[in-house]
């Protein structure tokens, strides 16, 4: 999933949607890549068995055609990292599970801002509100989307 976010960053749909997104909510881009995904990024399942990395050059062509594009987490997740990483912003892919000891269930993006010690979360299929884990999560790892480096795995237990 690194790898895919990170070689749609200089793709040029993915750049100016990055730029529009800049223009758009200046300061607060962190913002507005959570509003276009939650906009314009509808959830779909991959096929039973099958796991589909949709590549987030697709998937911002199909928003710039004026079409709804779709995807699972992975994709939100990739699509979102990509962004914050066109614009210079740290990226985080973070796995989840509800329940303790089970293997992780989904993933969404994340960022870290200048002053907070928690991410920020970019979940927009499952948490359904900007800076929020979805509900019920008990376990979380978080992944640095990063050039040319193995990500470091930040287990928490976030239960009592």
């Amino acid at each position: 999933m690194r790898a895919i976010a990170l070689d749609s960053v200089q793709a040029e749909p993915l750049q100016l949607l990055a730029r529009g997104i800049a223009e758009a909510y200046g300061p607060d881009y962190t913002r507005g890549v959570y509003d276009v995904l939650d906009r314009l990024l509808l959830f779909e399942r991959d096929p039973r068995g099958v796991e589909y990395l949709r590549d987030p050059d697709q998937i911002v062509l199909r928003m710039a055609a004026g079409q709804v594009a779709v995807g699972d987490c992975d994709d939100l997740s990739m699509t979102a990292a990509a962004l914050l990483r066109a614009a210079g912003r740290p990226a985080l892919f973070v796995v989840v599970s509800r329940i303790p000891g089970a293997p992780w269930e989904h993933v969404l993006p994340a960022t870290m801002v200048p002053g907070r010690r928690e991410p920020v979360y970019l979940d927009a299929q499952e948490a359904k509100a900007f800076d929020t884990l979805p509900p019920g999560v008990v376990r979380l790892g978080v992944y640095p989307v990063l050039e040319n480096r193995e990500p470091d795995l930040d287990i928490r237990s976030l239960t009592g």
